[in-house]
């Protein structure tokens, strides 16, 4: 039995996209405690909704980048998300024909690489807002 999450078409690995989307669900809360630890008011928080959107944008640059400088968006847990979720509907050489790079055999990384950036990125932002909430 194939899995089909879009329009029938079926997904030709499931456990990445399945792992992206895990991992994609960990950016909320990291973003509300963000919000919470560093706002101090209601505009302030909507200026940074306006950085953060940027950030989880930024895999669009994956199809802009020449592949040899893709590597310089490592550093964004969305971009992995991405390559998660690509590489579930698409085998790994198709991607890297469309010139997006894919680790060879890093099914995992889609979706450890994300959380554990999360949840690094996380845990200093929840002490400081229990600290400001006490």
């Amino acid at each position: 039995m194939k899995i089909r999450v879009v329009y029938g078409r079926p997904l030709v690995h499931p456990g990445a996209f399945f792992g992206a989307l895990a991992a994609a669900s960990m950016g909320s809360p990291v973003f509300v405690l963000f919000f919470g630890a560093y706002a101090s008011n209601k505009i302030e928080a909507l200026a940074m909704q306006k950085v953060a959107g940027s950030i989880t944008t930024a895999p669009i640059l994956i199809f802009l980048l020449p592949t040899g400088s893709q590597w310089a968006l490592w550093w964004n847990p969305w971009y992995w998300i991405y390559l998660g979720l690509l590489r579930g509907w698409a085998s790994a050489a198709k991607l890297r024909a469309a010139g997006v790079p894919v680790p060879v055999d890093a099914e995992l990384a889609y979706s450890a690489i994300p959380i554990a950036m999360c949840l690094g990125c996380g845990a200093p932002l929840a002490r400081r807002y229990e600290r400001l909430v006490q």
